[in-house]
């Protein structure tokens, strides 16, 4: 599992970490950022990545990913 918002060493200088095996102590730390993002609603690891989104008809279309360095294609159906 690659962490993307913090390492095993940095957790294991934290002495409730210290004992713990390195195993349990990512599994831990994955569940951690699963939560994270899901709570964010926004991956936090860099990238590429493809998305899908529903628009509201409005002019702005908010991105769940940011900081965004560019982007490839931008396609936009109208199921009308």
């Amino acid at each position: 599992m690659a962490l993307t918002l913090t390492t095993v060493a940095r957790a294991r200088r934290k002495a409730a970490f210290a004992d713990i095996s390195t195993d349990v102590v990512t599994d831990f730390l994955g569940a951690a950022e699963d939560w994270v993002e899901a709570y964010c609603d926004r991956l936090f690891a860099r990238g590429t990545t493809t998305g899908t989104y529903n628009g509201d008809g409005g002019r702005r279309l908010y991105l769940r990913n940011v900081p965004v360095s560019s982007i490839t294609s931008c396609v936009i159906t109208d199921d009308e």
